[in-house]
């Protein structure tokens, strides 16, 4: 068998065997963490080639094409075969298939859900491959990611600078924020850029849209209207202060900035679509609005809108829902709302 004691093959997958804290030696279990391996162009050791890891992350699930044709590390997959580079993919703990507790998401069973955690994770997975793969000190390995993974790339370079010789950190925000408004200057950018689709009117249809909901929200009459227009299921929902931030803070409408693709076709699924139907009308900014309801219903494909902030709590606090992993981990560590 050529895989080392610590890494194994189940139902076709590999897994490394790793420690459930790497920081506490009295606490012994372990856990198998899902990885991945391309190595079709790598020529072997003693040529010197390089080693890429793309860092697993909170999203989405990665997969056997995630090193390969997958959304995850494209930039890492297209430069490996110009450099015959031997290509991991490490699944983040809690996340995917490697979670210490099966199906089992409770509070208790989340503690160990960390980045000091997780580049534990990374830097005993690189230990672990050097030896199976006879890895040498010119083999050097280069870390990869975007966002939150892009910090864990950075991060794994900082801490563990002998075993990592670069990273490749995208989009990564380094800096920890309760209350990031930086964020949705990124997305009013995307949603004005011309090369992907957007524009300047697309963008105002928007801000605008949004700052009338803002004034709406503040009467009766107002929030009636928006009750309508949006097709909200339970009449007097927005008179709710909670259920008009869980209405208007998220956005009103989903905007796929963040995984925008230039090249799908189904209706409202990238910049440019959304920004053809916010526009569509000629006098589109004058009913900024009307716009963003027409887009709404669209998505929804005529189905009414659930506000309603108490289920939204109680579907983040079922132990059941493997969303609530990433929840967690911005709650005790990042923030980012």
């Amino acid at each position: 068998n050529k895989l080392a004691l610590n890494s194994i093959e189940l139902k076709g997958q590999l897994y490394v065997n790793q420690s459930l804290d790497h920081f506490d030696r009295q606490e012994a279990r372990t856990f198998q963490q899902r990885y991945f391996v391309n190595d079709t162009f790598w020529k072997g050791s003693e040529n010197n080639g390089p080693v890429f890891l793309c860092v697993g992350g909170e999203g989405p699930p990665m997969d056997r094409t995630v090193l390969t044709n997958s959304v995850h590390c494209s930039d890492m997959v297209e430069l490996a075969s110009q450099v015959g580079a031997l290509m991991f993919a490490l699944e983040h703990r809690y996340y995917g298939l490697s979670n210490p507790f099966g199906k089992d998401f409770s509070t208790a069973n989340l503690q160990w859900l960390n980045t000091e955690q997780a580049l534990g994770d990374l830097a005993h997975f690189i230990s672990t491959m050097n030896e199976q793969y006879h890895l040498e000190k010119n083999n050097r390995w280069v870390t990869w990611g975007g966002s939150y993974p892009g910090m864990l790339a950075a991060l794994t370079r900082l801490r563990y600078p002998h075993l990592v010789h670069a990273a490749v950190s995208s989009s990564a925000p380094l800096q920890a924020s309760v209350n990031m408004p930086g964020y949705n200057n990124v997305v009013a950018h995307s949603m004005s850029a011309k090369d992907v689709g957007g524009s300047a009117e697309c963008l105002a249809v928007i801000a605008e849209g949004h700052k009338a909901i803002g004034e709406l929200l503040k009467s009766d009459v107002g929030r009636r209207e928006l009750e309508k227009k949006f097709n909200i299921c339970v009449p007097r929902s927005l008179d709710n202060e909670k259920n008009q931030e869980a209405f208007a803070g998220d956005g009103v409408v989903y905007l796929p900035v963040q995984s925008n693709d230039p090249a799908c076709t189904t209706a409202n699924c990238n910049i440019a679509s959304i920004c053809q139907t916010l526009t569509a009308s000629e006098d589109a900014l004058k009913n900024p609005v009307d716009q963003l309801a027409a887009l709404s219903a669209a998505m929804s494909g005529g189905t009414c809108s659930p506000v309603n902030y108490d289920s939204t709590v109680s579907f983040w606090a079922s132990s059941s829902n493997p969303d609530r992993s990433w929840l967690y981990q911005t709650c005790t560590e990042w923030g980012f709302y």
